[in-house]
């Protein structure tokens, strides 16, 4: 329980991080859906990660999960390969809506092949997600400009929160609490 109370916290923070990221992307003009989804996802890992259960009915997060996947699979199929961010996103709000499905991390699904199956492969695509991320981290340390990197934050520099290397820090966290998350399935 402590370890999934940490989770938690590190997941809200997270969240949270993401909602200033979105509040400071709108005062210099960025667009704010791929932040506001990571906020989300966040957020919706915090609660689930809650060893005191989640404040919100399970159809907000569905409605919003199932929001994301949508627009940025509209947005990935409009755009094609290109648009690996959307791809991104539509791949994280599949898994957050599986995790709903599923009853989120602490039910067991022992027994269930198919269940473990997906599990791993989500871990394992978190994992990847991890280790790009880590490359984008290690870049925007050196060079803000050459950060950008599918799911994680666009080239252009920033300060602050918008440094790239703080988004990408962010992303390597999350990437790697969701396969935490799902290996917790298998």
């Amino acid at each position: 329980m402590a370890f999934t109370a940490v989770l938690a916290m590190v997941s809200l923070g997270l969240g949270l991080l993401h909602l200033l990221r979105v509040a400071t992307a709108r005062r210099d003009g960025r667009p704010v859906l791929g932040e506001a989804s990571h906020a989300a996802m966040g957020l919706g890992m915090a609660a689930m990660f809650s060893p005191f259960g989640d404040p919100l009915p399970s159809v907000v997060w569905v409605a919003v999960f199932s929001s994301t996947a949508t627009w940025f699979g509209l947005r990935w199929l409009r755009a094609g390969p290109r648009a690996d961010d959307a791809a991104h996103h539509v791949v994280g709000g599949v898994a957050m809506l599986l995790m709903l499905a599923l009853g989120g991390h602490e039910h067991s699904h022992a027994g269930s092949a198919w269940v473990s199956l997906v599990a791993v492969v989500l871990a394992g695509y978190f994992g990847w997600h991890v280790l790009r991320c880590s490359d984008r981290f290690v870049a925007a340390r050196r060079s803000p400009v050459a950060a950008g990197h599918a799911g994680c934050p666009a080239p252009g520099g920033g300060a602050g929160l918008r440094a790239p290397h703080v988004g990408a820090l962010a992303h390597l966290v999350m990437a790697a609490s969701m396969g935490v998350m799902f290996l917790g399935m298998v």
